[in-house]
């Protein structure tokens, strides 16, 4: 069995023979994306068939984030930046999206127009500090931003911004270091995944809303909580592939301080974080070649993937997300 590693991809041939080598159909592969897109473009200027609204971002540390239209995978533009540092967050209500970029003047969370390459503006993290994940309330648009010190990574804590900009409040779990992922449930809860020391093990926090004190989450198993995403009503957790041989997705069950794994969704040969958009979970197939594919899943069913679409520009892929576009007539 090859062991896939975050770094590395599959060409287009390589991938259909090792899907077919496993046992059925190979999946679909889809027409190549061919290098960074018109960084000027926006969705208003390149209508797709079918469009659903919604657009697929592919984060790329050193190549921009890449935007397609979802479901048809039509190329739409680049957001270019000097690095990328993380998979970024929709704000579905706003109309905008948040990523992590570095440029000439340091890191900022930046935002954005949905569709749109030119940022709409940003917050940039204590001097000697990073951001990682972010989320946004869906009850109030306020962004929460794992912040971490750069020297000591384990040292850290969750900035919210009111309506993504301003002085922050601050937030830190005493029990637990090492921030990964963060998202809110549709009432304004925030849930964090981090590692407890104590345990030696990954840990669930959630912050109420409306409460200034974490509330750490009793987890019936031992999983990895990366790549949180609230689903309906219930919580989905990532682990792999440092675990695992592939990525998994973990539905998670809430109840008071307790939370119960209730299903597992295993993404075969996926070796990023995966996005769940209604029944389609979407990831990266890799190998030893610096170029992407992009893998996508039947949810919750998992296994091999249905469709791939090749391939990304070369280099490091963080993850992706899907944000649903609004009207902007100020913009076009």
């Amino acid at each position: 069995m090859i062991r896939f590693l975050n770094r590395c991809v599959l060409t287009s041939c390589a991938a259909a023979a090792l899907f077919a080598g496993c046992g059925g159909s190979p999946p679909q592969m889809v027409a190549p994306l061919a290098g960074p897109l018109d960084a000027t473009a926006k969705i208003g200027a390149h209508p797709a068939a079918g469009s659903s609204g919604n657009l697929l971002y592919v984060a790329s540390q050193n190549n921009g984030i890449h935007i397609l239209d979802y479901p048809s995978l039509h190329p739409i533009g680049t957001i270019t930046a000097q690095e990328v540092d993380g998979y970024g967050c929709p704000d579905d209500a706003s109309g905008t999206v948040y990523f992590q970029t570095s440029t000439a003047s340091g890191p900022e969370l930046s935002e954005y127009r949905t569709g749109d390459t030119t940022s709409i503006g940003g917050v940039s993290p204590p001097t000697g500090y990073y951001f990682g994940a972010c989320a946004v309330d869906p009850t109030t648009q306020n962004v929460a931003v794992i912040t971490t010190k750069v020297s000591q990574y384990k040292t850290g804590y969750i900035a919210v911004y009111a309506s993504g900009s301003g002085t922050p409040q601050k937030y830190r779990d005493p029990l637990l270091e090492d921030y990964n992922s963060c998202t809110y449930d549709s009432h304004g809860n925030l849930f964090v995944g981090a590692f407890n020391p104590k345990t030696g093990f990954s840990a669930l926090a959630e912050l109420a809303k409306g409460s200034s004190k974490f509330a750490n989450l009793t987890l019936d198993e031992h999983i990895g909580t990366s790549a949180l995403q609230w689903r309906g009503k219930d919580l989905t957790a990532g682990e792999g592939p440092y675990y695992e041989r592939y990525f998994s997705i973990y539905r998670i069950k809430v109840s008071g301080t307790h939370a119960k794994v209730v299903g597992i969704t295993p993404l075969k040969h996926a070796t990023i974080m995966a996005w769940i958009q209604g029944s389609t979970a979407i990831s990266l197939v890799a190998s030893r070649r610096n170029e992407g594919h992009l893998a996508f899943y039947a949810y919750p069913a998992g296994g091999k993937p249905t469709k791939l679409f090749r391939k990304l520009p070369t280099g490091y892929t963080w993850g992706v997300i899907v944000a649903h576009e609004a009207a902007h007539p100020q913009s076009r």
